[in-house]
């Protein structure tokens, strides 16, 4: 063969070579990549789940304090917040009003405490549906029993129960009256209140008519704090037969004498046996009122203004006992109110710390709502991820632990757990039938029900008075052994069982109750204890803004869902993962899993976590998700959960 001819031969054999070896990194490569792992899948379904679904909401409470019970109160407190109105809603749904810096909504109350929880997200909600019993116009207001009118956009007559009580007013700055020194006036309302406005050169004059009430709400702000002046007002009244503004000035009128009185204070009242009429300021007023032998009564009250005032009428039933009971909600929560932290007791704040709280079935719950009042963490024995063991693993993530008739099964280590978290200065508070001893006590079993208790120490945390008795229907008791520390026997039964006792153990505190489930004067042994609770822990006051965004706890950041983003979310595949969002039932949806070889994974998304894992029952796995107890408000008002467990089958 000729040289040449095999260098031709090369070359051809070369150049196929090299095509086939092309051919198989073209071709043949992509077959060899290994196909795609099920955790990369389940990341894509995290970051698009967690895009499309999630929300943040802020979720503050706004603690209320009633000195009495109420049916729908104005409340009134300062907004300082940068939040939108349109953006927060009450997780409720009560209907709210938000201008000049404040909040106005009417709520029914209860004597004490009140907690409500405002919500606040990027939606922006729907305005709730509601109705309140509120005729007004520019002339005149009326609610069932109470009805004013108005001359120049001011409190001219008041009309309450069918009999005018106020039959005419005057109101005067630096002596000369208002009505010469009008710039403008104006009116509107908005179903919860009717404003009226009137305008001056130094101050603007605004006064709210509260639907379903019967009280006239006014506030005076300067235009220029640097001009105080002398506000006055005159009324001629209904002719009351009593007048009372404290235990030092009160008395009865003599309409058959011409008299006059004088007095400084920051409010009066005017009764007889059908009701009264009082007057109530954030300052001392000057009161100057005179009886007329045709049976008039006159009053004139002045004060100076330098930046805002506020003042309250409220026509009331009653004596002045159901004036005086009143005022205080308009005192706490006025323009003027100061330091809350001074004027409400220690369970009426807001917990600077972290409360647990264990019960083991619904017959043993009496400490609920007043450990959710102080936004405790809640265990209950039936719950698969928030149960007794779930307690005791976290139990150094809470300054104070409260346990309410446990019955512990023994199963647990709990003697090993919670005397540790104790020794190293813990707070546990024990109820009823623990079964365990333990903190160098011993707790019977023995119950002879019921028993009376004699107090027979005050001291604090607990406010009970000695010689008190206190009937307990589940009467069962600890045994105060003799190495127990500082011990402090609080209430004892005849024969000397001990039934309510604090002790030391180590550099922590332990209380024991017989039961929590009864009374204690007019109240309960549970309030006693929320507030005991509240002392030891710590408290914040609220509203303090400056404290809104500190680790405290007083704003809660939440995530949750959308119903709206749920439901646009449905049925996303991703190889061998398919996302059913079916809403079988509320708040209940699942991910079905229908590639039957994959190992367990799991991912976080948020607060939600996924778990996928093979069943060998059945080729198919699901999660299950269902919601638990803490929830939050999507953009229609709808409750979601903000946190979930998971099952898998």
């Amino acid at each position: 063969m000729k040289r040449g001819a095999s260098q031709i031969d090369w070359v051809i054999s070369m150049a196929i070579f090299l095509i086939y070896l092309a051919w198989f990194f073209i071709f043949i490569s992509p077959l060899t990549t290994q196909p795609e792992r099920f955790s990369s899948l389940i990341s894509i379904i995290d970051e698009n789940f967690k895009e499309s679904v999630l929300w943040d909401v802020e979720k503050l409470p706004i603690i209320v304090s009633s000195p009495k019970d109420f049916e729908l109160a104005p409340v009134i407190i300062d907004f300082g917040f940068n939040w939108t109105p349109s953006n927060s809603r009450f997780s409720d749904g009560t209907p709210f009003v938000v201008e000049d810096g404040k909040m106005f909504f009417l709520k029914d109350l209860s004597n004490g405490s009140n907690v409500f929880w405002l919500s606040h997200s990027d939606y922006e909600y729907e305005p709730p549906d509601f109705f309140f019993d509120l005729e007004a116009n520019e002339t005149e207001a009326n609610t069932p029993t109470f009805r004013i009118m108005t001359d120049f956009y001011i409190l001219k007559r008041l009309v309450f129960k069918a009999v005018e009580r106020i039959h005419s007013a005057k109101y005067y700055i630096n002596g000369v009256e208002i009505e010469g020194m009008l710039q403008n006036t104006s009116f509107y309302t908005n179903g919860i209140f009717a404003r009226y406005d009137a305008y001056t050169d130094p101050l603007t004059h605004t006064s709210r008519v509260f639907a379903d009430n019967t009280i006239v709400y006014s506030e005076i702000k300067m235009q220029d704090a640097a001009l105080p002046v002398n506000f006055s007002m005159g009324f001629e009244l209904f002719s009351y037969a009593n007048y009372y503004s404290d235990n030092s000035f009160f008395g009865s009128f003599d309409f058959s004498r011409n008299q006059c009185y004088n007095y400084s204070s920051n409010s009066i009242d005017f009764y007889n046996a059908f009701g009264g009429l009082g007057f109530g300021f954030d300052r001392k007023v000057n009161f100057s009122f005179c009886t007329t032998n045709e049976t008039r009564l006159f009053l004139n009250m002045s004060f100076p203004v330098y930046d805002n005032a506020t003042y309250v009428i409220i026509a009331h039933n009653g004596s002045y006992d159901d004036f005086f009971s009143t005022l205080p909600l308009f005192e706490i929560w006025g323009s003027d109110q100061g330091s809350i932290c001074s004027q409400l007791p220690p369970g009426e704040m807001f917990l600077n710390g972290s409360v647990a709280y264990y019960y083991r079935s619904n017959s043993d719950d009496a400490m609920l709502d007043e450990m959710e009042g102080l936004q405790a963490d809640v265990f209950v024995e039936d719950d698969p991820l928030f149960g007794l063991d779930a307690l005791l693993s976290s139990i150094y993530n809470y300054d104070l632990v409260v346990f309410e008739n446990p019955h512990f099964p023994g199963s647990l280590n709990e003697k090993a757990r919670i005397e540790p978290y104790v020794r190293k200065g813990g707070i546990v508070i024990i109820s009823g039938h623990p079964d365990v001893d333990m903190l160098n006590v011993t707790f019977t079993t023995d119950v002879i029900s019921p028993r009376r208790a004699t107090i027979i120490s005050d001291e604090p945390p607990l406010s009970l008075a000695l010689g008190d008795q206190i009937l307990f229907s589940d009467s069962v008791f600890v045994v105060n052994n003799s190495n127990t520390s500082n011990a402090s026997i609080i209430a004892e039964y005849d024969n000397g069982d001990v039934a309510i006792m604090r002790w030391d153990f180590a550099n922590g505190t332990a209380f024991y109750f017989s039961d929590f489930d009864t009374d204690y004067h007019g109240g309960t042994i549970q309030d006693e204890v929320q507030n005991a609770i509240a002392e030891m822990v710590g408290v914040l006051c609220y509203p303090y803004l400056e404290q809104r965004n500190n680790e405290v706890g007083i704003v809660r950041r939440v995530s949750g869902f959308s119903e709206e983003k749920l439901l646009n979310f449905s049925n996303q595949s991703y190889e061998g993962l398919k996302l059913d969002w079916n809403y079988p039932l509320p708040r209940e949806f699942q991910i079905e899993i229908y590639n039957s070889t994959l190992a367990e994974y799991k991912t976080g998304v948020g607060e939600l976590f996924f778990s996928f894992g093979k069943n060998q029952n059945d080729p198919t796995a699901k999660v299950f998700v269902r919601s638990e107890e803490d929830h939050i408000v999507d953009e229609q008002g709808n409750s979601f959960p903000a946190a979930l467990s998971i099952k898998v089958w």
